[in-house]
């Protein structure tokens, strides 16, 4: 599964990019049928957030590494390079300029829902180990 992450780059500036989640690990269900899951990860605590119909929050750095689930809404993220994308309700990213010039969140449908579950320190997002 891919999905979009952001991050300071050396410069400073924010920028897109593409992780591939490994969804490889065979699990059997309760009635005996094989489905597929990414491997698990520890968190230190996982929350929900709902952000206002009407908000933009100013140029600011993700507070650590995040996984972010979308449960409703629309949002848009402006990184510092000046490239905007949008996600939906079922949709992930990974939220990791913790250095740098920062993103700036925008609110395009609303309220929206997300699902905050940050990996434990030391968590390697481009290998999606620890």
């Amino acid at each position: 599964m891919k999905v979009t992450r952001f991050y300071a780059w050396s410069d400073g500036e924010s920028h897109f990019d593409e992780v591939e989640i490994p969804i490889t690990d065979k699990v059997q269900d309760a009635a005996g049928g094989t489905i597929l899951r990414s491997q698990e990860y520890p968190s230190p605590g996982v929350a929900f957030l709902e952000l206002p119909a009407v908000y933009v929050e100013p140029r600011h750095n993700a507070p650590g590494l995040l996984v972010i689930a979308m449960l409703s809404g629309v949002m848009e993220v402006e990184t510092s390079d000046g490239e905007r994308r949008r996600w939906g309700p079922g949709e992930v990213y990974v939220a990791n300029d913790v250095t740098g010039n920062g993103h700036i969140t925008r609110i395009i449908e609303g309220p929206v829902r997300l699902l905050f579950a940050p990996p434990a320190e030391g968590f390697d997002v481009e290998r999606w180990s620890m």
